[in-house]
């Protein structure tokens, strides 16, 4: 079994940059439940955008007892959205902009990167956030848990749903020992 926490905060935090209006912004990676990203993003100064691991994914061994699977991940592409623009807008804007060219850097480096791999299709859903509260996470009879998340941000996101899999002999640095 590997760190696979350590692997993906090392691959994707800060490899990639996207210019936006004339301004270049540094892809910063995070992952945790929504709870520790609220307290990530109270704690930044540049906040978005952003890419975040949500937790709740299944870890299980592959094929062969060398590698890792990492199921049902659910990655988000984050970057501020307008309380103003309405969907048509947005989505000529920030995703344009922003979310799909994130979207396709990260595939690239997952591509390029040897020893992880895509085990499922690329399938995402275009997601413009106005109520958070979605995301929290749910029960196991399927109803929404009571807590809540204040996140003063409106958010145009982009949520990557995939299994990855990664060879632990690509990475013997971050395989967990006995």
């Amino acid at each position: 079994m590997i760190n696979h926490h350590i692997l993906l905060n090392n691959l994707i935090n800060g490899a990639f940059s996207i210019e936006y209006n004339s301004e270049e912004y540094v892809i910063k990676y995070t992952e945790g439940d929504l709870f520790e990203l609220t307290k990530k993003l109270a704690d930044s100064s540049s906040k978005y955008p952003l890419i975040w691991l949500q937790t709740g994914y299944v870890v299980s061994e592959g094929r062969s007892k060398t590698e890792t699977v990492l199921k049902g991940c659910r990655i988000f592409f984050i970057t501020k959205g307008s309380f103003t623009d309405r969907y048509k807008k947005r989505f000529e804007d920030t995703y344009q902009n922003i979310l799909y060219p994130m979207l396709s850097l990260f595939r690239k480096l997952i591509n390029k990167t040897k020893g992880i791999t895509i085990t499922s299709n690329w399938s995402y859903t275009a997601l413009p956030l106005n109520d958070v509260d979605e995301l929290n996470s749910k029960e196991e009879n399927g109803k929404k848990k009571t807590e809540k998340v204040a996140i003063g941000d409106i958010w145009d996101a982009i949520i990557l749903e995939i299994d990855l899999t990664i060879s632990e002999g690509c990475f013997p640095e971050l395989i967990i020992k006995n």
